[in-house]
């Protein structure tokens, strides 16, 4: 439940400032830019900054500290997101990343989706320990899409790990790309999408995730935002032969700035010290 005057740091201190604190217990907040603009090192740096914390029971008293980081991949190995951190950030965040954050990893269910696979490719899930793969057959028996297995086993893993805690679910785009395909499966997904935002209110915890930019088709992307609670956008900016990476805040649910005006913030990533809030200009109102 939410914890009335708390908030939960965003992980990443020089942003927490900013937006008096950090996020409200119960969020549900996208990461959303292209492909090089900085959310996955934001998301990197949180899970590393609030697993830390959490360990040590570390919060000021207006704080509310999450118990436990979980990270739920479709795509990517943890064993190579945990490579990818190792490399980019310095000694000290990658044992963080790799000791304290808990990495779920969900490709075997996401491949179910999948009109066919292989029976190699089953044989080998079952041999790494999964449950058996249920067979199309199976699920027409039982009047569902091969696609709704992917949804009732992330629900399953929210159920168990999100109260209290923050998750990372990397990602949106991956996700997304199994249920665009058919107007029924696209309104399944976008209300298992406002299920989270519904129960995350519960759960009390935090439920990041990130969506590449111009991923989905206007329409798409238009119905997909208001399931969110917090909007952060990141992009390049030129300025002469110099480029520059910002992020804004584009949807607030508790927007801690005077007279509700959307700070865009220049950024950095260094290895040791991870992603951070350099400069912060206002640049429009909300209405």
């Amino acid at each position: 439940m939410e914890e009335k005057g708390k908030t939960i740091s965003t992980g990443v201190p020089s942003l927490d400032p900013v937006i008096g604190g950090g996020f409200q217990p119960g969020t549900l907040a996208l990461l959303m830019g292209e492909l090089g603009t900085g959310y996955d090192e934001f998301l990197i740096t949180a899970s590393c900054k609030l697993a830390g914390a959490g360990s040590r029971r570390e919060a000021p008293a207006n704080q509310k500290c999450p118990k436990e980081v979980w990270w739920a991949t479709f795509m990517r190995q943890p064993s190579d997101i945990i490579d990818e951190v190792s490399k980019s950030f310095s000694p000290e965040f990658s044992e963080v990343f790799r000791k304290q954050v808990k990495l779920k990893d969900f490709f075997p269910e996401y491949a179910r989706t999948a009109p066919y696979l292989p029976s190699r490719i089953m044989e080998e899930f079952i041999k790494e320990g999964h449950k058996p793969l249920k067979t199309l057959e199976d699920l027409g028996k039982a009047g569902l899409p091969s696609s709704t297995l992917l949804l009732e086993s992330l629900a399953d893993f929210l159920k168990k790990h999100a109260p209290d805690n923050v998750v990372v679910i990397h990602t949106l785009t991956d996700l997304a790309r199994m249920y665009r395909t058919s107007e029924e499966e696209w309104r399944s997904f976008l209300l298992f999408l406002y299920w989270v935002q519904r129960s995350v209110k519960r759960w009390g915890g935090i439920i990041y995730t990130t969506l590449m930019k111009g991923f989905l088709e206007p329409k798409m992307e238009a119905e997909v935002l208001p399931c969110f609670d917090n909007i952060l956008s990141f992009e390049r900016e030129i300025h002469g032969h110099a480029q520059r990476r910002v992020m804004s805040i584009s949807k607030f649910k508790r927007l801690a700035l005077p007279t509700e005006e959307v700070a865009k913030m220049q950024i950095k990533v260094t290895p040791r010290t991870g992603f951070e809030v350099e400069r912060i200009r206002v640049v429009e109102r909300l209405r």
